[in-house]
């Protein structure tokens, strides 16, 4: 499985064939006994063997090459629910990713890679980390386009605890309950404030610890400084051998709030700083000025208006924002509407 980083995003803008760039998307459905094949069965090798019938020589030898890989793409057994392949036509290169998130169902042929579909999806499922802390330790996992992944652990080892004196009874009890309670406070706090030696990435929108009130407390109150990732906090009960996928499953409604949140801060953030004369713009024209500049930070899309936008120019401003190492990002519902004044594109810019 692909763990698909923004810097795979800018390698992927800067791949470019003048004789062309071959991208596919494949996003595979559930599937049953049944022996009829799935629409994405005959969609994509539909739009492959079409594209070959029109193609120059050149493409469909290379099509032919690429028949290998393009087996594994819509191979069901493979895993990743969404796939996709890039290819050049002279240069020889080939990139295969696999995530899962839901991609689409397409087949594009141009100068440069298709990037779209891997943005809007990079979009709703955009890189997080969770913490899950308990009395048995702590976990960490990255959250990417679907796909959780445990990156660091550290165990909670207290040792035996001396048994209570049964004459001093109750009071004895509290006493060494509240010592076994600070001193894995003082565990959660340290692990906290080393959390890079635990995995932690730097490309994290958000960051969520959660577990017990006051275990998260004791975490999150030494966590070094993140410049770029908003810190959350959830109370779940987190199991010791509670499978990672599970673990983000307990968490997933608050990951998606803060996603929409951060969508709307960011949009708004981008069109009042525009209209106010700031580092940012707000429109199709001026964006794509900035875009041609490199000077794209964070580029906004209003995902269900691209084509009201110019699907030609939304791919554009994508191509140019990753090429330039900026991050984009393709928004909907209140943060779409934010933008809706100002053709349903904005950017915050560099300095």
């Amino acid at each position: 499985m692909s763990v698909i980083r923004a810097e795979d995003l800018h390698d992927l803008a800067c791949l470019h064939d003048p004789t062309g760039v071959l991208s596919v998307y494949v996003t595979v459905g559930p599937h049953g006994e049944t022996a009829v094949p799935a629409p994405w069965q005959v969609g994509v090798p539909h739009l492959l063997a079409e594209l070959g019938r029109r193609a120059p020589a050149t493409l469909r030898h290379r099509l032919d090459l690429l028949e290998p890989e393009l087996k594994t793409l819509l191979d069901i057994t493979t895993v990743g629910r969404g796939r996709a392949l890039f290819a050049t036509v002279d240069g020889g290169d080939i990139r295969l990713m696999r995530v899962q998130s839901a991609l689409t169902d397409t087949v594009r042929f141009g100068e440069s890679a298709y990037l779209g579909p891997l943005a809007a999806a990079y979009s709703q499922a955009s890189p997080a980390g969770i913490v899950a802390v308990s009395g048995h330790g702590v976990r960490v996992v990255d959250y990417r386009l679907g796909q959780a992944e445990q990156v660091g652990a550290a165990d909670y080892r207290p040792g035996t605890p001396p048994r209570a004196s049964n004459r001093r009874g109750g009071a004895q009890r509290d006493r060494q309950d509240r010592r076994w309670t600070v001193h894995l406070e003082r565990f959660l706090t340290a692990s906290g404030s080393g959390l890079a030696r635990l995995g932690a990435r730097p490309d994290w929108e958000h960051l969520l610890v959660t577990g017990d009130t006051d275990l998260v407390a004791a975490f999150v109150a030494r966590l070094p400084h993140l410049p770029h990732t908003e810190v959350l906090t959830a109370h779940h009960v987190v199991a010791a051998g509670l499978p990672v996928p599970r673990i983000a499953a307990l968490v997933a409604t608050e990951l998606r709030v803060a996603r929409e949140d951060t969508h709307v801060r960011l949009a708004v953030t981008a069109r009042d700083t525009a209209h106010a004369g700031g580092a940012a713009t707000a429109g199709p024209g001026d964006t794509a000025r900035a875009a041609a500049q490199g000077r794209i930070r964070r580029l906004l899309l209003d995902g269900s208006a691209r084509h009201g936008t110019g699907t030609d120019l939304a791919e554009l401003l994508i191509e140019r924002t990753y090429r330039a190492g900026g991050a984009v990002t393709l928004v909907g519902g209140t943060a779409a509407q934010s933008l809706a004044g100002c053709g349903g594109v904005a950017a915050l810019l560099h300095p």
